[in-house]
Protein backbone atom coordinates (compact mmCIF):
# COMPACT_ATOMS: atom_id res chain seq x y z
CA UNK A 1 0.00 0.00 0.00
CA UNK A 2 2.78 2.39 1.00
CA UNK A 3 4.66 1.62 -2.21
CA UNK A 4 1.56 2.42 -4.31
CA UNK A 5 1.10 5.72 -2.48
CA UNK A 6 4.66 6.79 -3.19
CA UNK A 7 4.45 5.67 -6.80
CA UNK A 8 1.47 8.00 -7.17
CA UNK A 9 3.27 10.87 -5.45
CA UNK A 10 6.48 10.42 -7.39
CA UNK A 11 4.67 10.39 -10.71
CA UNK A 12 4.65 14.17 -10.19
CA UNK A 13 7.91 15.97 -10.93
CA UNK A 14 9.67 17.12 -7.74
CA UNK A 15 6.71 16.05 -5.59
CA UNK A 16 8.10 17.62 -2.39
CA UNK A 17 8.92 20.92 -4.10
CA UNK A 18 12.43 20.86 -2.69
CA UNK A 19 14.31 24.15 -2.39
CA UNK A 20 17.67 23.13 -3.77
CA UNK A 21 19.66 26.19 -2.71
CA UNK A 22 19.00 25.87 1.02
CA UNK A 23 19.04 22.06 0.99
CA UNK A 24 22.46 22.20 -0.65
CA UNK A 25 23.80 24.25 2.27
CA UNK A 26 22.07 21.92 4.72
CA UNK A 27 23.57 18.75 3.21
CA UNK A 28 27.01 20.32 2.89
CA UNK A 29 27.03 20.95 6.63
CA UNK A 30 25.65 17.52 7.45
CA UNK A 31 28.57 15.98 5.58
CA UNK A 32 31.05 18.31 7.25
CA UNK A 33 29.70 17.41 10.69
CA UNK A 34 29.69 13.68 9.87
CA UNK A 35 33.39 13.64 9.05
CA UNK A 36 32.89 11.81 5.75
CA UNK A 37 35.60 12.63 3.23
CA UNK A 38 35.31 13.32 -0.49
CA UNK A 39 35.11 10.06 -2.41
CA UNK A 40 33.26 8.26 0.40
CA UNK A 41 30.69 5.68 -0.67
CA UNK A 42 27.27 6.63 0.70
CA UNK A 43 23.96 4.77 0.63
CA UNK A 44 20.90 7.01 0.42
CA UNK A 45 18.24 4.73 1.90
CA UNK A 46 14.77 5.75 0.75
CA UNK A 47 16.12 8.18 -1.84
CA UNK A 48 12.73 8.94 -3.45
CA UNK A 49 13.26 11.11 -6.51
CA UNK A 50 16.97 11.48 -5.81
CA UNK A 51 17.05 15.12 -4.68
CA UNK A 52 19.22 14.53 -1.61
CA UNK A 53 21.27 11.87 -3.39
CA UNK A 54 22.27 14.54 -5.88
CA UNK A 55 23.20 16.99 -3.13
CA UNK A 56 25.36 14.31 -1.49
CA UNK A 57 26.96 13.74 -4.87
CA UNK A 58 27.73 17.48 -5.14
CA UNK A 59 29.59 17.18 -1.83
CA UNK A 60 31.91 14.63 -3.45
CA UNK A 61 30.18 11.49 -2.24
CA UNK A 62 29.84 8.37 -4.41
CA UNK A 63 26.13 7.76 -3.94
CA UNK A 64 23.90 4.75 -4.39
CA UNK A 65 20.22 5.64 -4.04
CA UNK A 66 17.70 2.93 -3.24
CA UNK A 67 13.92 3.13 -2.95
CA UNK A 68 10.94 0.78 -3.22
CA UNK A 69 9.11 3.18 -5.53
CA UNK A 70 9.64 2.47 -9.22
CA UNK A 71 8.27 5.93 -10.04
CA UNK A 72 10.71 7.56 -7.64
CA UNK A 73 13.71 5.74 -9.10
CA UNK A 74 12.56 6.47 -12.65
CA UNK A 75 12.42 10.16 -11.77
CA UNK A 76 15.84 10.03 -10.06
CA UNK A 77 17.45 8.33 -13.04
CA UNK A 78 15.87 10.77 -15.45
CA UNK A 79 17.12 13.78 -13.48
CA UNK A 80 20.50 12.67 -12.17
CA UNK A 81 21.86 9.47 -13.72
CA UNK A 82 23.78 11.49 -16.31
CA UNK A 83 25.83 12.80 -13.37
CA UNK A 84 27.27 9.31 -12.95
CA UNK A 85 25.06 8.37 -10.02
CA UNK A 86 23.39 5.00 -9.48
CA UNK A 87 19.80 4.36 -8.45
CA UNK A 88 18.12 1.02 -7.86
CA UNK A 89 14.60 -0.11 -7.07
CA UNK A 90 14.74 -2.26 -3.98
CA UNK A 91 14.21 -2.93 -0.30
CA UNK A 92 17.02 -1.97 2.06
CA UNK A 93 16.43 -5.29 3.84
CA UNK A 94 17.36 -7.09 0.62
CA UNK A 95 20.82 -5.51 0.29
CA UNK A 96 23.49 -8.24 0.68
CA UNK A 97 25.19 -8.14 4.07
CA UNK A 98 28.59 -7.92 2.37
CA UNK A 99 27.75 -4.58 0.73
CA UNK A 100 29.61 -1.92 2.69
CA UNK A 101 29.57 1.87 2.64
CA UNK A 102 31.48 4.64 4.37
CA UNK A 103 28.18 6.23 5.30
CA UNK A 104 24.43 5.71 5.23
CA UNK A 105 22.06 8.65 4.87
CA UNK A 106 18.32 8.68 5.52
CA UNK A 107 15.96 11.62 5.46
CA UNK A 108 12.40 11.04 6.71
CA UNK A 109 12.64 7.38 5.70
CA UNK A 110 9.07 6.06 5.78
CA UNK A 111 10.14 2.96 7.74
CA UNK A 112 10.74 5.25 10.73
CA UNK A 113 7.21 6.65 10.43
CA UNK A 114 5.83 4.17 12.94
CA UNK A 115 4.94 3.63 16.59
CA UNK A 116 6.56 0.17 16.53
CA UNK A 117 9.95 0.56 18.16
CA UNK A 118 11.03 -2.94 17.11
CA UNK A 119 10.69 -1.95 13.46
CA UNK A 120 12.79 1.15 14.04
CA UNK A 121 15.47 -0.85 15.81
CA UNK A 122 15.51 -3.53 13.10
CA UNK A 123 16.00 -1.06 10.26
CA UNK A 124 18.73 0.76 12.20
CA UNK A 125 20.61 -2.49 12.84
CA UNK A 126 20.30 -3.36 9.15
CA UNK A 127 21.61 0.01 7.99
CA UNK A 128 24.40 0.09 10.57
CA UNK A 129 25.45 -3.36 9.33
CA UNK A 130 26.32 -1.83 5.97
CA UNK A 131 28.66 0.80 7.42
CA UNK A 132 32.41 0.27 7.50
CA UNK A 133 34.37 0.73 10.69
CA UNK A 134 34.72 4.46 11.48
CA UNK A 135 31.91 5.23 9.03
CA UNK A 136 28.85 7.30 9.91
CA UNK A 137 25.08 6.91 9.95
CA UNK A 138 23.27 10.20 9.25
CA UNK A 139 19.63 10.11 10.36
CA UNK A 140 17.42 13.08 9.44
CA UNK A 141 13.73 13.16 10.30
CA UNK A 142 11.28 15.99 9.76
CA UNK A 143 9.35 16.89 12.91
CA UNK A 144 7.09 19.51 14.46
CA UNK A 145 6.51 19.49 18.21
CA UNK A 146 3.37 21.69 18.12
CA UNK A 147 0.36 19.39 18.36
CA UNK A 148 -1.81 21.67 16.22
CA UNK A 149 0.69 21.56 13.36
CA UNK A 150 1.16 17.81 13.26
CA UNK A 151 -0.24 15.70 10.43
CA UNK A 152 -2.12 12.49 11.19
CA UNK A 153 -0.17 10.55 8.56
CA UNK A 154 3.25 11.46 9.97
CA UNK A 155 4.60 10.27 13.31
CA UNK A 156 6.33 13.22 14.97
CA UNK A 157 8.85 11.47 17.18
CA UNK A 158 10.14 13.42 20.15
CA UNK A 159 13.83 13.88 20.89
CA UNK A 160 13.47 11.56 23.88
CA UNK A 161 11.96 8.89 21.63
CA UNK A 162 14.78 9.19 19.13
CA UNK A 163 17.27 8.95 21.99
CA UNK A 164 15.65 5.67 23.05
CA UNK A 165 15.59 4.35 19.46
CA UNK A 166 19.38 4.69 19.25
CA UNK A 167 20.23 3.83 22.86
CA UNK A 168 22.30 0.81 21.79
CA UNK A 169 24.79 3.04 19.97
CA UNK A 170 26.99 4.86 22.52
CA UNK A 171 28.77 7.04 19.94
CA UNK A 172 25.68 9.04 18.95
CA UNK A 173 24.74 12.70 19.06
CA UNK A 174 21.21 14.00 18.52
CA UNK A 175 20.09 17.50 17.58
CA UNK A 176 16.99 19.38 16.46
CA UNK A 177 17.81 22.02 13.90
CA UNK A 178 16.43 24.15 11.11
CA UNK A 179 17.92 24.71 7.68
CA UNK A 180 18.08 28.43 8.47
CA UNK A 181 20.52 27.60 11.29
CA UNK A 182 22.78 25.87 8.76
CA UNK A 183 22.50 28.85 6.45
CA UNK A 184 23.60 31.25 9.19
CA UNK A 185 25.99 29.17 11.30
CA UNK A 186 27.13 26.28 9.10
CA UNK A 187 28.02 23.04 10.89
CA UNK A 188 28.00 24.94 14.22
CA UNK A 189 24.19 24.75 13.96
CA UNK A 190 24.43 21.20 15.28
CA UNK A 191 24.70 21.84 19.01
CA UNK A 192 22.69 21.51 22.20
CA UNK A 193 21.93 25.24 22.55
CA UNK A 194 20.31 25.50 19.13
CA UNK A 195 18.51 22.23 19.80
CA UNK A 196 16.93 23.68 22.95
CA UNK A 197 15.95 26.93 21.20
CA UNK A 198 14.51 25.16 18.16
CA UNK A 199 12.54 22.72 20.28
CA UNK A 200 10.91 25.56 22.20
CA UNK A 201 10.18 27.48 18.98
CA UNK A 202 8.58 24.38 17.49
CA UNK A 203 6.39 23.74 20.53
CA UNK A 204 5.28 27.35 20.97
CA UNK A 205 5.25 28.70 17.42
CA UNK A 206 4.74 25.57 15.35
CA UNK A 207 8.00 25.87 13.44
CA UNK A 208 9.10 22.60 11.89
CA UNK A 209 12.64 21.31 11.94
CA UNK A 210 14.84 18.28 11.51
CA UNK A 211 15.82 15.75 14.13
CA UNK A 212 19.41 14.80 13.32
CA UNK A 213 21.34 11.85 14.70
CA UNK A 214 24.96 11.12 13.83
CA UNK A 215 26.18 7.65 14.82
CA UNK A 216 29.87 6.85 14.38
CA UNK A 217 30.60 3.15 13.96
Amino acid sequence: MLKDEYNLKYSQEDYFNNRRWINEIYVKNLIKRSGLQRGSRVLDAGCGQGHFSYLLHKCGMKVLGIDLSEAGIHSARKSYEREGMRFVVGDVFAIPVSTQFDGVFTRSLSLYNTDHIEQIQNITRKLMGHIKQNGCFIFCYNANFNLKKQQETWKNHTLDEVESFFIDYPDRVIYFTSKVDCLMFGSFAFNKVFTHINRLASKLLGWGGEIICFIRK
